[in-house]
């Protein structure tokens, strides 16, 4: 470790740039205070707080160093800022965290709620919908039945016309063969008559 920076109060890693203040000895990450090899000689640095000291004529050692919020001019470093979110802006965020859980909780039941409503109504329609389907397709089948049983009844009924007539036809023509029959057996009888008188 390097030491502990006085911008940010994160420890400085032994890989990340830091420049030591001549005057009161306090290490400084080179990104928070913009420090570069062209701003000035390192034998020569001093830190902002001893800078405003000198000018002021007073010592300001225990004032916090202002930042240059200038997005031109800030350098951010991940991990400065990692360790800064953590030591101010995490319990914050924790407790905003905590805070919001109980609505989250309940739009997460409400959410719930509507999609069962909705998988309920897809369902119920659905059922409805093979319900319908299943009775259209019985129906179908059962007056496709009967047709068929009305084809064979109205075949069958033909057949038995048919034959009916052919009876009566066979029935007549007995009729008249036993009539010519008992005529052929009297004229018989008459010869039979005439013959022997």
């Amino acid at each position: 470790m390097g030491g502990r920076c006085e911008a940010c109060r994160a420890n400085i890693n032994v890989t990340q740039k830091r420049i030591k203040c001549t005057q009161c000895s306090h290490n400084y990450h080179s990104e928070c205070i913009n420090f570069n090899n062209d701003t000035a000689s390192r034998s020569e640095w001093k830190c902002p707080a001893c800078t405003a000291s000198c000018r002021k004529g007073g010592d300001n050692s225990n004032t916090p160093i202002r930042t240059n919020k200038s997005p031109s001019n800030t350098v951010y470093d991940k991990t400065t800022y990692r360790s800064s979110n953590k030591s101010t802006d995490q319990p914050t965020c924790i407790t905003e965290t905590s805070s919001c859980q109980p609505y989250n909780l309940e739009l997460i039941n409400s959410i719930e709620l509507l999609l069962d409503k909705k998988l309920s109504a897809i369902k119920f329609d659905i059922i409805q919908e093979l319900k319908l389907s299943l009775i259209t397709e019985i129906k179908n089948e059962i007056t496709s039945n009967l047709k068929q049983l009305e084809e064979s009844h109205n075949s069958l009924l033909n057949d038995y016309n048919n034959l009916k007539s052919n009876f009566e036809k066979l029935q007549q023509n007995v009729q008249n063969g036993e009539m010519k029959l008992a005529e052929l057996c009297a004229q018989l009888k008459n010869k039979k008559r005439t013959t022997m008188g």
